[in-house]
């Protein structure tokens, strides 16, 4: 009876441990089972229209932000362009500006020179020396 006894107890013991580890496959199973489905949600959603709709805004925003940076360089090429020729246009008038007043001061230069000999000639005159 003692054999029989302990083979029971061996038996439960083995039942047990089997179901233990059935608890474990059972769990193993229920996260495969989860991810499973996260797999499959994340399909149906990249099957729907509204992903497809999400796709087709970021081509949209993709070509638009393409456009708008070649609308953005050929401004810079274009302010740029101005930029130089008004650059040049300044260069242009600082070097007119400089030959006027080179010439206002030879002019002011030769006034003063003509006034001199005027007086010289108009002293001489009066004097009755000649040049």
């Amino acid at each position: 009876m003692l054999d029989i006894r302990t083979r029971i107890a061996e038996s439960d013991a083995a039942f047990e441990q089997l179901i233990k580890q059935l608890a474990r496959v059972k769990g193993q199973l229920d996260l495969e089972r989860a991810r499973f489905q996260r797999v499959q949600k994340r399909q149906d959603f990249y099957q729907t229209e509204e992903f497809a709709l999400i796709n087709a805004n970021i081509q949209d925003l993709t070509i638009s932000m393409e456009e708008t940076t070649s609308a953005t360089s050929e401004r810079e090429e274009k302010l740029q362009k101005a930029l130089l020729e008004a650059d040049a246009e300044l260069t242009k008038l600082q070097k007119q500006a400089l030959e006027e007043t080179q010439l206002k001061e030879n002019v002011a230069m030769l006034a003063s020179r003509a006034t001199s000999t005027a007086f010289q000639s108009a002293s001489m005159r009066s004097t009755g020396t000649a040049l």
